[in-house]
């Protein structure tokens, strides 16, 4: 699951109060941000519900993709 997690810049507390809420429901956790060059900063929070991997895991894994085979004509 992704959620939206306010700016870690301009609403750092509110940033970390969703990263440590959905970490405290059993999800490893992978907190991040991109800019959105019409709202600003924005920070996210991708959780996933498994025992299989925790946040070193699944940060590993997200590293490793390389979106090459995304068609950036669409």
């Amino acid at each position: 699951m992704v959620t939206q997690a306010a700016g870690p810049y301009f609403a750092p507390k509110a940033f970390r109060c969703l990263v440590k809420t959905i970490r405290s429901a059993g999800f490893p956790i992978l907190p991040y941000h991109n800019q959105i060059s019409t709202m600003r900063e924005w920070g996210w929070v991708l959780g996933m519900k498994t025992r299989r991997i925790d946040e070193a895991g699944l940060k590993a894994v997200m590293m490793s993709h390389t979106y090459e085979c995304i068609d950036d004509d669409s």
